[in-house]
């Protein structure tokens, strides 16, 4: 996952000190949210095929069948303050 941040221009004065402070105290919060994001992610990616196997066993599909779990756009704005969605597959 990569974050990306951009400067919107046309702000001055003031309001770039209040946009460069208010955005200096969300990065880390935003940053550690990802972090978290992308643990939980590669946790479930790494065990969802083999559970998905063993929950989809049976006489027509002795090995079970095969689950994966992608990111939809693994590019994230700090401006738009969004955590990445992710999909299942199967």
């Amino acid at each position: 996952m990569r974050v990306t941040s951009s400067w919107p221009s046309g702000r001055s004065g003031e309001s770039t000190i209040e946009y460069q402070t208010s955005r200096a105290r969300f990065s880390p919060c935003f940053r550690s949210s990802c972090d978290l994001f992308n643990k939980a992610f590669t946790h479930i990616a790494d065990k969802i095929d083999t559970v998905y196997k063993d929950l989809t066993k049976g006489n027509n599909a002795p090995t079970g069948g095969v689950a994966y779990l992608s990111l939809e756009d693994s590019d994230v704005s700090l401006i738009s303050k969004e955590l990445p969605s992710c999909a299942a597959n199967s």
